[in-house]
């Protein structure tokens, strides 16, 4: 049975606050308002969908109630697990949350997140810099962050950052619709002033006979400016937690090439794939740009633990961009594809995900 929910929470005001620095291992202030992570997702709205291999669970888009309320992730399809024959593929990565945090900081063995980082799973989001508008936009004036809303360019002068809350002019308004094994999210703003508008649906929906997740996307641009943007997947891998123990190992279609040399020496490029070596420690980080794709024939990579649970993922778009992030609690590969949709027409694109429990 199909279910319909437009909540009215989706009009509520959204506190906004906050800015540090980006690197956890810099001077950031102290959080307030530092709330138990496992506490505010066990509090939040939630869709379960399974095809009796794969079960997931969804955090729909909730300003008064919903677990994610940030200004740099896209609100629709949040993901918060992902779960295979008893084998969690994701969840939560910190421990609490916290005003004042612009991305995570380290408090003794726990790690408090931001409002803007506070997100699990396969999170999507659109113009990690120069979103559309900022440009043009004076101070005071109004930007886009699809799936967020239109936004205010503050009056500081201070260049985009994907990890500062702004204020928002528009916030449009969602639908969600769900059955047994598929969720659809509807995201439709219009906004004359900047001339931005769109009609954006995201659909997490599940083979009907594989351990497989399909997230598919369409974006109609019912504005007058055409909308040029790069959606990124963070891909927040746990394993079920602590994913750099279980000595991951990242392989593709393609030889992996470094586009720089890597953050960190947890792991290397060995025959043309990335293993890691040894668990990340403390607030250690690694990080690696990827070349070596060419064509969307090339768009995927696998990422597989020493005990055999694996993610591999595959996109439909060739990627402008790859990039490998990980710390002790996960790792993430990310990668980028770029759009461009003039007024009155809109494109298609999808990412599928195959999902194998350890031995």
């Amino acid at each position: 049975m199909n279910r319909t929910i437009a909540p009215a929470a989706i009009l509520a005001a959204l506190i906004v606050t906050g800015s540090a620095a980006q690197a956890p291992t810099q001077p950031a202030p102290v959080p307030h308002n530092v709330r138990d992570a496992k506490a505010v997702l066990a509090a939040a709205p939630k869709v379960r969908i399974s095809n009796g291999k794969l079960t997931v669970v969804l955090l729909p888009p909730d300003l008064a109630k919903g677990f994610y309320r940030g200004t740099r992730f896209d609100w629709g399809g949040i993901i918060s697990s992902v779960t295979l024959a008893g084998h969690e593929f994701y969840g939560l990565w910190f421990d609490k949350t916290g005003d004042d945090i612009r991305d995570f900081v380290y408090d003794g063995e726990a790690l408090i997140a931001g409002p803007n980082t506070a997100v699990m799973g396969p999170a999507e989001a659109f113009d990690s810099s120069n979103p559309p508008g900022w440009a043009d936009a004076a101070p005071g004036e109004g930007f886009l962050k699809i799936g967020v809303g239109v936004l205010r360019k503050p009056q500081d002068g201070i260049p985009y950052s994907s990890f500062r809350l702004y204020d928002f002019i528009e916030r449009g308004s969602w639908e969600v619709a769900h059955g047994k094994d598929w969720v659809s999210f509807t995201h439709r703003l219009h906004d004359d002033a900047t001339g931005f508008g769109y009609v954006y649906v995201k659909t997490i929906r599940l083979a009907a006979d594989a351990p497989e997740l399909v997230i598919e996307h369409s974006l109609e641009n019912t504005g007058r400016k055409p909308i040029t943007t790069a959606m990124f997947n963070h891909n927040f891998l746990t394993f079920g937690g602590a994913p750099t123990t279980k000595l991951p190992t990242v392989t593709a279609p393609y030889p992996i090439e470094s586009a720089a040399p890597p953050r960190g020496d947890a792991a290397a490029l060995i025959d043309g794939r990335i293993q890691y070596r040894r668990a990340l420690v403390g607030e250690e980080i690694f990080s690696l740009g990827i070349k070596g794709y060419q064509d969307v024939g090339d768009a995927r990579f696998t990422i597989t633990s020493a005990a055999g649970a694996a993610v591999s993922v595959a996109s439909d778009r060739p990627w402008s961009r790859l990039m490998l992030w990980s710390i002790q609690r996960t790792v993430a590969m990310e990668p980028y594809v770029t759009l461009s949709v003039e007024p009155a027409q809109s494109t298609r694109w999808a990412s599928r995900y195959h999902f194998t429990a350890p031995s």
